[in-house]
């Protein structure tokens, strides 16, 4: 029974506070109907019992009076509980500030190189020429909670919504943001001629966790110039979005699409034409 009940709890992910409610409850339906057979059949068999059958019934609303008190006081701290959870959870969400740059292969002392293409998103691949600036991205915090296992999750654009990457496989360093800290990140575009567009426009999303271990995602619409005479301007913030918790967050392809409609119904039209 118990392994069924855990089976079903995993199912419907039931809450630790609402199982305990769920035993409660359980558990005075179970010794209501044991003491109703046990007078039952006391009676039955004529064996005599202390009491009359108004003492048992008076007994029985007593206890399931006792267990119903027990399950509002439960339900109570449950509840209180949550709220109490949610404040601290929001009053200490890092929220993340970025910053863009450029930088040489030979001048860079980032955390990483991340190399984009069409179909995936390399950690391992440099661009060939070293002396040549590359857009840099640099993460910190813009209040004072700090931020721990931060990596980049994804970057998606409009050539290559439909592609992620698997950062088991591709770049598994996860660093940490307190007080004045940074981590900084290299972009390069391979083949970025061959875009259909004069600039890349995507989706940088990065994970992190709080102090209490709760994930979030920050999701940067961002877009890349090469052909541009401000090396500043290489890399453009279009639009930071808020953190959202991990399991809230909707997939980068449907960010994508909020972010550059219009693009992304004129880029499903291209592809559709080729």
């Amino acid at each position: 029974m118990k392994k069924q009940f855990n089976k079903i709890k995993k199912f419907i992910k039931i809450s630790k506070g609402t199982t305990d409610i769920i035993y409660i409850f359980l558990t005075a339906v179970f010794i209501t109907i044991a003491l109703l057979i046990l007078v039952c059949l006391f009676e039955q068999w004529n064996i005599h019992v202390p009491g009359s059958r108004e003492m048992w019934i008076g007994l029985i609303g007593a206890l399931l009076g006792g267990v119903y008190t027990m399950l509002g006081v439960k339900m109570t701290i449950n509840y209180q509980s949550k709220v109490d959870n949610e404040k601290d959870r929001l009053s200490n969400i890092p929220i993340l500030k970025f910053e863009t740059g450029y930088s040489t292969m030979t001048d860079f002392n980032g955390d990483g190189i991340f190399s984009i293409d069409k179909n995936s998103i390399y950690t391992t691949a440099f661009p060939q020429d070293e002396t040549k600036p590359y857009p840099t991205l640099t993460i910190s915090l813009a209040n004072n909670n700090s931020a721990f296992d931060i990596y980049i999750e994804s970057f998606v654009t409009l050539e290559n919504m439909n592609n992620s990457f698997d950062r088991e496989f591709f770049f598994p360093q996860e660093y940490r943001l307190v007080s004045n800290e940074k981590v900084q990140y290299m972009l390069y575009v391979i083949d970025y001629e061959k875009y259909s567009c004069s600039n890349v426009l995507g989706v940088v999303r990065i994970a992190y966790s709080d102090i209490f271990g709760n994930a979030y995602y920050q999701d940067v619409a961002v877009a890349y110039y090469e052909d541009i005479e401000s090396l500043d301007n290489l890399l453009e913030i279009e639009h930071i979005r808020m953190p959202i918790l991990k399991k809230d967050a909707l997939d980068l392809s449907e960010i994508i699409k909020i972010e550059y409609g219009y693009l992304h119904t004129e880029n499903i039209e291209e592809q559709n034409n080729t």
